[in-house]
């Protein structure tokens, strides 16, 4: 009898493991749809270092996913949002983009995954219907209303590439929800504008920079005071190549600083570098800023590292330690996209940016 008590436990024992296994996976599952893990379910992976172009990962041991875009500090932390590429699309099937993701970290080494912040949906004729483009989030707090302002390049499902809007979305917490709220064609453009950025002026001020598309001329405006909207009409950037792309603008002791690109599809290209007094210009060609090989893939600075420019921001109290963000784009499978990520200082009014293996913020 005994030994039929202890069968009979032993039985529902490995039952319970069964399910519970079975439960996890169904979980997990779940997780794979929903795109994220909840920050308090995840396991910290401590790590001192940051890797350029490699595999790049959460504290939950996965894939960080987000790309293109942007990086903000508040409140002793720094986020992270870009695009949530869905896992397994290509970028020829026309469903790659699953919303905004974002990521926060106190230190820029390890990243907790706070989710898709701002979701695409299956509403037939919705801005945000499965099918869509997101691209190029940028993120910016209002602090004349406190309001987190995010902002993307949309091209609605079924329209292609021949027309770019400016996608705005708002919400009261940096990690979200984010609530859309509307488009616009910016530049008075009937076919809007592509690669944009969004500097934000010590004074508060901020400005959208974007490359008209009809002529490729790079320009800019004042938005409102509430960031919703252009409040001013858009201006010429004077003495800057024609389509220039993935812009990133700094601004330090009067110089502003412009980093970006050509215009070759999902291929790396030469960088442009540019500096002016004012973001009218005139702006100044400036030589190549990028040094050093990629020790990865072997690819110099000639083809900035085989990525693309994306964003710089300064290291929170720090007067003169910057970070460049670029993007290494893999279209046929763009949720393994990677990220270059590099400090660099300016010094006599240039900036300089060398390549490196592994580097530490030091935060």
């Amino acid at each position: 009898m005994k030994r039929k008590v202890l069968l009979a436990g032993a039985l529902l024992t490995l039952v319970g493991l069964a399910q519970c296994k079975k439960e996890k996976t169904q979980q997990q599952k779940v997780d794979a749809v929903e795109g994220a893990v909840s920050p308090q379910a995840q396991t910290t992976l401590a790590q001192t270092n940051i890797f350029p172009d490699q595999p790049w990962k959460d504290t939950a041991g996965n894939l960080i996913n987000a790309h293109s875009g942007g990086v903000i500090f508040q409140n002793g932390y720094y986020y992270w949002y870009g695009t949530h590429k869905i896992p397994g699309s290509s970028e020829k099937n026309g469903k790659t983009d699953g919303g905004v993701h974002c990521y926060r970290s106190k230190d820029l080494v390890n990243w907790t995954d706070y989710g898709i912040v701002l979701a695409v949906n299956n509403t037939p004729g919705s801005d945000l219907e499965l099918g869509c483009k997101i691209q190029r989030v940028k993120v910016v707090k209002c602090d004349n209303t406190g309001k987190y302002i995010c902002y993307f390049k949309l091209y609605l499902k079924g329209e292609g590439y021949d027309k770019t809007y400016v996608a705005v979305a708002t919400s009261n917490s940096p990690t979200g929800q984010f609530t859309y709220d509307h488009k616009f064609l910016a530049a008075n453009d009937s076919k809007g504008t592509g690669d944009h950025f969004f500097y934000k002026a010590d004074n508060g001020d901020l400005y959208h920079i974007a490359k008209r598309k009809t002529d490729g001329v790079l320009v800019y405006a004042k938005m409102t005071t509430n960031y919703l909207n252009p409040a001013t009409s858009y201006t010429v950037m004077s003495g800057i190549q024609k389509y220039t792309e993935g812009v990133a603008v700094i601004y330090k002791s009067g110089t502003y600083h412009l980093l970006g690109s050509g215009s070759s599809g999902w291929d790396p290209n030469p960088p442009r570098y540019y500096t002016a007094t004012s973001l009218a210009g005139p702006w100044t060609v400036q030589s190549n800023p990028l040094s050093g090989t990629n020790s990865v893939t072997g690819i110099g600075p000639d083809l900035t590292w085989g990525g693309q420019s994306n964003y710089m921001f300064k290291l929170d109290g720090e007067e003169n330690k910057f970070v460049a963000n670029f993007d290494v784009h893999v279209p046929t499978n763009p949720s393994t996209s990677r990220y270059i990520w590099l400090p660099f200082r300016i010094d006599q009014k240039k900036l300089h940016i060398s390549w490196q293996s592994s580097w530490s913020p030091g935060l």
